[in-house]
């Protein structure tokens, strides 16, 4: 977002110069640079959950972009929650297995608890953060989310 108030600063500026009829070389020296910094910036991934009709959902905006949403309901969040709990490591697949839930729902669960620094994601493994993990832990960040406001949710 910065890089687009830069180039927007950097255009109404040849603006006003070029208005003003002053030289408008430095103007667009300026404007070219911020293109290319914008350029060069990275668009960043959006991620943000909040509870609807007994489901957590996820919702994500892409680095381009392209916005989804995956849900996962209440028992499915208790049920991979509880199968965590005693693995130092776990993958999807895993999950899925221990707890009859599908492997999207499970994910969803998972990157709740990795947002909330539940678990931590090494190389295709996940771990529960023994510091900060325990089903009460986690079912009472869920509780939080599904009581606040509308607006404080997309802020979760």
């Amino acid at each position: 977002m910065f890089e687009f108030k830069a180039v927007l600063a950097a255009a109404e500026n040849l603006l006003d110069a070029r208005t003003a009829g002053d030289d408008c070389r430095a103007a667009w020296r300026a404007l070219v640079a911020a293109v290319a910094e914008a350029r060069k910036a990275k668009p960043q991934r959006q991620e943000w959950f909040e509870v609807d009709c007994d489901h957590l959902v996820r919702r994500v905006v892409g680095a381009h972009g392209v916005a989804y949403k995956v849900r996962c309901h209440r028992d499915d969040f208790a049920a991979v929650v509880r199968a965590v709990v005693g693995r130092a490591r776990f993958v999807r697949d895993d999950l899925a297995r221990a707890t009859g839930v599908s492997r999207t729902p499970a994910m969803v669960a998972v990157a709740f608890l990795k947002y909330h620094a539940m678990a931590t994601l090494r190389g295709r493994q996940f771990h529960a953060t023994t510091s900060r993990f325990s089903v009460e832990a986690a079912l009472a960040a869920y509780a939080a989310l599904e009581s606040a406001p509308p607006a404080l949710q997309l802020a979760a």
